[in-house]
């Protein structure tokens, strides 16, 4: 009816938890938080470049969560605002949430309402770091509840989680992130890691969990378990791959020696992140 142009992008199969008719779901559920954020990173990285070309500066993001098992849009939501905080660090970024009415059956209409625009989003550094006891595991194994791992099944996971944590080291990730939140230009061009690094370790992160998932059959019954869980420093990788991604749509990369026009570079970043650092401008 408002001759609205909408780019369909796809559908995002995200894992869920949850008890049906004829299917369960089990594992943890922040994994939705964890993989929604994922996804919706790489989504807005792969744009990045065209706004940067086209001279866009300024995004506008809708998020209707009328629909939604509980927790999704919940999560969902929290995503979306981490994200929407990284982005405001290059562009001037306004977010707008929308929710419906309940809706009791045919032939009611369904009244959405805007329950939130937010026309200046705050530019975010996530200062989040991977604890000092933390060796970079990306997955862990869930709980024995689900009781579908024997030991050696378990032994194997376990090797497997290893070999995906000694691609980065703690030390290397956490530097980065404080160079950035601190605003170091020096220190961020020799602690830089490169975004194709963090996304190799991120995708491989994701195909083993994938690969793991175990269905099981009862009759007609289907339980679809997860026996691994991504974890907090899978969320914290991503984040600071988005920032990675940031920083090289500006030519910042990783060097030892920095030149004059360089520390430019990393000077406009910082400009950029604090011009729009007036009080969010949010509307209910």
């Amino acid at each position: 009816e408002n001759n609205i142009n909408i780019n369909t992008r796809g559908i995002i199969v995200v894992p869920g938890v949850g008890s049906y008719k004829k299917v369960s779901f089990r594992g943890k559920m922040i994994d939705y938080y964890y993989w929604i954020l994922f996804e919706l990173i790489c989504f807005f990285t792969e744009e990045i470049d065209g706004f940067i070309k086209r001279d866009i500066n300024e995004i506008e993001i809708h998020l209707d969560l009328t629909h939604g098992i509980n927790y999704m849009p919940t999560l969902t939501y929290r995503a979306l605002r981490e994200i929407a905080g990284m982005l405001a660090i290059l562009f001037k970024v306004s977010l707008h949430i929308y929710n419906s009415e309940p809706y009791s059956g045919a032939g009611q209409v369904l009244n959405i309402h805007q329950t939130e625009k937010i026309l200046n989003v705050k530019p975010e550094f996530p200062h989040e770091y991977i604890e000092a006891n933390d060796p970079l595991k990306l997955l862990k194994i869930c709980n024995d509840d689900l009781h579908c791992l024997d030991e050696t099944e378990k032994s194997r996971l376990k090797r497997e989680i290893r070999e995906l944590s000694c691609q980065l080291s703690r030390e290397s990730v956490n530097t980065f992130i404080s160079s950035l939140y601190n605003g170091l230009p020096l220190l961020i061009f020799r602690s830089y890691l490169a975004p194709d690094e963090l996304l190799d370790c991120l995708k491989k992160a994701i195909c083993v969990y994938n690969k793991e998932i175990k269905i099981r059959k009862n009759g007609d019954y289907l339980e679809v378990i997860r026996p691994l869980a991504l974890t907090f420093t899978f969320s914290v990788l991503a984040k600071t791959f988005f920032l990675s991604a940031l920083l090289e749509s500006l030519g910042i990369h990783y060097q030892e020696e920095v030149r004059l026009n360089e520390n430019e570079s990393m000077a406009q970043f910082r400009k950029k992140a604090n011009e729009y650092k007036s009080p969010s401008n949010s509307q209910s």
